[in-house]
């Protein structure tokens, strides 16, 4: 790797300037979508479908670790998706006009222009004692790697200017586009819901999981599982565990997905690793979450929350899982469970749901509108920071 670090500097100049000759025919404008595993890929698709009908614009996929996906996946993906993707061996080398991450990394050349979409909203994990997004990982030799930082919400944008002050005019407010998919399908679709071995009469419970060794899944997965038989004789059960729950890196060693295909009957459905779950989640009457990133979609349906609060969890200023654990009802096992989930039908406060919500996400209906605009606006004018 060395050697050829060294090979690429000693040659560059001369490489660069057959580029510029190469590309200076070019019409459109190439745009590379980074998708370093299952769940990043998700948001990358519906960047692609926002951009797709740009006719000014090549849209390229990258797996940079093609390890992350399932056996024969990326293929099944660039068949139903209509993608095109290309290899990081070459992507990393390219002048893209444009490049997205959902996720932080890998590594591109440094004259591309970079926009970080993000995944999820601001549940405000810390690793490292940094924030994801407004930390370490957005620094470059200690200057903000991305032309364009994207955030959901006005609220959000007004805490970076508190709180982070130096990437306030890289930050860009663009709604959120899944919370727009929540808004239009929030009605009951009973085919969906039979589609999942689940009864449209019954009231349906949602379990999302984090990941990591204070998560829902690590803490009380188990005994969750436990309860299942009980609570599925009156309830809908969907479990959605976060990916890099089911990869060997995590601290229970037990198999997730046996384990859950042994809970799951009539009346109980399991989403596969990385499945897409806004579907089933507006499907839902009821979350019960830790602080995921998918727990904070839920508010926007003005429907209860259990929130499952570890004291060991370390949250960000910028926290709006702290925020939801306010309004939620709260709760540190699963010991009665049956009663939480009792006690946050009869308990909830729509209204303050409501405001949550107005924090979370701005532009509601226009987030795709917001982006296409951001990211077109980002590839055709010159990138002077403050500058909506």
């Amino acid at each position: 790797m060395w050697v050829q670090s060294q090979v690429l500097k000693k040659f560059r100049r001369p490489l660069y300037a057959i580029e510029d000759i190469i590309l200076s025919g070019k019409t459109r404008k190439d745009v590379l979508l980074v998708a370093r595993h299952r769940i990043l890929y998700n948001y990358a698709r519906e960047l692609h479908e926002v951009l797709r009908a740009e006719s000014g614009l090549r849209l390229w996929v990258c797996f940079p670790f093609p390890q992350y996906y399932q056996a024969g996946e990326i293929s099944r993906l660039k068949r139903a998706d209509g993608i095109t993707t290309v290899p990081y061996a070459i992507a990393r080398f390219f002048r893209w006009d444009l490049i997205l991450f959902p996720g932080h990394g890998p590594g591109f050349r440094r004259d591309c222009r970079r926009i970080f979409t993000g995944h999820g909203l601001m549940a405000g994990k810390t690793v490292e004692n940094s924030h994801y997004v407004f930390g370490y990982r957005s620094l470059r030799d200690q200057k903000i790697s991305y032309d364009r930082i994207f955030c959901a919400s006005d609220y959000v944008k007004s805490r970076v200017r508190k709180l982070y002050p130096r990437f306030h005019d890289h930050t860009r407010v663009v709604g959120d586009l899944f919370i727009d998919q929540l808004a239009a399908g929030r009605g009951k679709n009973a085919a969906l819901l039979r589609a999942r071995g689940l009864d449209p009469a019954r009231k349906t419970i949602m379990v999302v999981s984090t990941w990591g060794p204070h998560s829902f899944a690590e803490q009380l997965g188990q005994a969750f599982l436990d309860k299942v038989p009980s609570l599925a004789r009156q309830y809908n059960l969907v479990i959605a565990f976060h990916l890099l729950n089911f990869s060997k890196a995590s601290r229970i060693r037990d198999n997730w997905q046996e384990l859950l295909r042994a809970v799951s009957t009539r009346r109980v459905c399991y989403l596969e690793p990385g499945e897409n779950p806004f579907g089933l989640l507006a499907q839902a009457d009821l979350l019960l979450t830790d602080n995921s990133n998918l727990g904070l979609y839920f508010p926007s349906l003005e429907r209860p929350v259990i929130y499952y609060d570890n004291p060991a969890v370390e949250h960000a200023p910028l926290s709006l899982a702290r925020e939801l654990s306010k309004i939620a009802h709260v709760i540190s096992d699963v010991s009665a469970l049956e009663t939480d989930i009792r006690t946050a039908f009869d308990n909830f406060d729509s209204s303050r749901m409501r405001a949550l919500a107005m924090k979370i996400s701005s532009f509601p209906g226009y987030a795709a509108q917001r982006h296409r605009e951001e990211i077109l606006g980002t590839l055709h004018r010159a990138m002077t920071p403050g500058v909506n």
